[in-house]
């Protein structure tokens, strides 16, 4: 039983597939993720060393929108760190540390509201 005091409305958007972005990461050690361009993004990151550094692009949304953004990396090569702007918020205050193992891939959600970026990351998908 839900209960309201006040006002409330709700929309609900069923949709039978979502577009996605892939980005192809092998030479440059900075990228930005453009989440204007779609909420789901895919990195293929074949580096074998060093760091790479994320940066974003904020989603297209209206005042008091709030929306989830999936970023998929997927490691070809190993050895490469990857590091995410120290802006967002990450479960304990701690950012995760991201090392690419050839063939497994890492999934990070974002929930994105009011400029603020609260990430989460499953590891290790093989």
């Amino acid at each position: 039983k839900l209960e309201v005091a006040g006002t409330t409305s709700a929309n609900i958007l069923h949709t039978t597939k979502l577009s996605f972005t892939e980005i192809l990461q092998n030479s440059n050690s900075t990228m930005t993720v453009d989440w204007s361009s779609a909420t789901h993004q895919k990195i293929t990151n074949s580096l074998t060393s060093g760091t790479i550094t994320v940066s974003f692009g904020n989603p297209s949304l209206a005042a008091n929108q709030v929306t989830n953004l999936i970023l998929i990396i997927n490691h070809t090569g190993s050895g490469a760190s990857v590091e995410f702007p120290s802006s967002v918020k990450w479960p304990g205050g701690v950012a995760p540390i991201i090392t690419g193992v050839s063939g497994s891939a890492d999934i990070i959600s974002f929930y994105y509201s009011e400029g603020i970026y609260y990430g989460n990351v499953s590891f290790d998908y093989h």
